[in-house]
């Protein structure tokens, strides 16, 4: 999936940013929570705006639930719908 590629180049980039230790084998399945990433609320609301500020869009609440944001691949789906609608 070459568009997820791209974008998760970009994510991996803000989750390090961000210190978390990420996993080998990151992929669209790759949990962005506590039992995943490691991400809280807080973390994930600074990963939307850091993608907000990096892909230079405005995300907005329609879509955005908690199955969009579980893991990485829902995210990149999300984000890609964003940039696209």
């Amino acid at each position: 999936m070459k568009g997820f590629d791209l974008l998760e180049d970009c994510l991996r980039d803000i989750l390090e940013g961000m210190g978390l230790p990420l996993p080998s084998d990151l992929g669209p399945a790759t949990v962005l929570g506590e039992d995943g990433v490691g991400l809280d609320s807080v973390g994930i609301l600074q990963l939307l705006l850091a993608v907000e500020a990096r892909a230079g869009i405005r995300l907005r609440d329609e879509g955005l639930t908690t199955e969009a944001i579980l893991t990485l691949g829902g995210l990149a789906d999300y984000v890609a719908a964003q940039q696209h609608g």
